[in-house]
């Protein structure tokens, strides 16, 4: 469906479901400056074979931080091959995937000190030790998205995030590992503990130390 509340840049590139049900929320973010309406620019043009079905900018731009790029009955290609705990195939379909514009570990030079996070990540391939911070519109957007795609697409049972699924321990073979939305997102929010848990939805994540897969906020 989409979503009145926020506005349509149409991607290029999406698929069918073919049939499938959303039952995972994919969080990712850009690793750009940019925010949500050049980000659905971006799409649009569809220069490189990728597509999210949200996008959550830092801010509000032309009253709104939030645009949608997919229907969500379509199957956004946001995730490259991934898996999902023991399910090894057709990821895509059964994932919403939400961008949040954040530079990662990229273009902090042009970050203020105080937005920047540091902390290693959990992936032990990754040295990276400073990360852009999430905003709190971004984290109250995020959670008010997330309350309406369960009412919608009832469902949606999981979230995680793009570095649990797709990265060479859970992929075999992967030559290199998503370090997204990474250590500066704050999984343990109360507010979005909160949501999850009431509209029962479980957060699941890959444990790198223990090579497997846990519900839960991230532990290692």
């Amino acid at each position: 469906m989409k979503y009145k509340e926020y506005p349509f840049i149409q991607a290029k590139h999406y698929s069918s479901r073919n049939g499938t049900d959303p039952e995972i929320i994919l969080v990712h973010y850009t690793a750009g400056r940019g925010d949500s309406i050049q980000l659905g620019n971006y799409f649009k043009k569809g220069n490189k074979k990728a597509s999210s079905h949200f996008g959550i900018g830092r801010v509000e731009e032309d009253g709104a931080a939030t645009r949608q790029f997919v229907d969500t009955s379509k199957n956004a290609w946001h995730s490259g091959k991934a898996k999902f705990r023991d399910d090894p195939g057709s990821f895509g379909r059964k994932s919403i995937g939400i961008e949040i514009c954040n530079t990662g570990w990229a273009y902090l030079e042009k970050v203020d000190d105080s937005k920047i996070f540091e902390g290693r990540h959990r992936n032990p391939s990754s040295y990276k030790k400073e990360w852009e911070k999430y905003t709190e519109l971004q984290y109250k957007e995020l959670i008010d998205l997330i309350v309406k795609l369960k009412k919608d697409h009832p469902s949606i049972k999981y979230i995680t995030g793009h570095e649990d699924v797709r990265n060479k321990y859970v992929v075999k073979g992967l030559a290199g590992s998503k370090t997204d939305p990474g250590p500066a997102f704050e999984w343990d929010r109360e507010a979005l503990q909160n949501a999850l848990f009431e509209h029962g939805i479980e957060e699941w994540h890959w444990s790198f130390q223990e090579d497997e897969w846990y519900s839960g906020m991230p532990k290692d």
